[in-house]
C-alpha cells in the first residue's frame, strides 16, 4: 500500500447525530440482518461502509417515494445521540447520495436521513 493510500485511508469525518427511537430500532435491526446474513460482526460504520461502497450503490435506486418517506427530519431526528466516524471516501459517497436525493425531493436532505436511507437499504424497512 502506498503512502498515499495510507493517508487516505486514516482520513476520516465525525458525524454526531441525534436520532430517533424509530431510527435507532431500524439501525439496531438492520446491524443484526447484516451480521447474520454476513456472519460476521457488522457496525453503524461497516453498515454504511457495505452500503455505500456496493457496486451501483443501492441507494441510488430509491425512488422519490420512498426517499420523501425515509428523509422525513420529524421522524429520523431524536433524542438519541449517535456518533459515527467513517472513512473520507465513504464520507464523499454519502455527500454524492445526499445531493441525489435533495435533487430528487427538492429539499436538504441532512446526513441523518441519508444514513436512514442506508439502514433501509440493508432491511427494506
Amino acid at each position: 500500500m502506498s503512502a498515499e493510500e495510507e493517508r487516505d485511508q486514516s482520513r476520516s469525518a465525525t458525524h454526531h447525530i441525534r436520532v430517533s427511537k424509530a431510527f435507532f430500532r431500524a439501525l439496531c435491526g438492520a446491524i443484526s440482518e447484516l451480521s447474520i446474513r454476513t456472519s460476521d460482526l457488522y457496525s453503524f460504520r461497516r453498515l454504511l461502509t457495505h452500503v455505500l461502497a456496493s457496486p451501483g450503490p443501492p441507494v441510488y435506486r430509491a425512488d422519490a417515494a420512498i426517499l420523501d418517506r425515509l428523509c422525513n427530519p420529524d421522524d429520523v431526528n431524536g433524542g438519541i445521540h449517535l456518533t459515527v466516524r467513517i472513512e473520507s471516501r465513504h464520507n464523499d459517497l454519502l455527500r454524492e447520495f445526499r445531493e441525489h436525493a435533495e435533487a430528487q425531493l427538492g429539499r436538504p436532505v441532512s446526513v441523518a436521513e441519508a444514513m436512514r436511507v442506508c439502514i433501509f437499504i440493508v432491511t427494506g424497512e
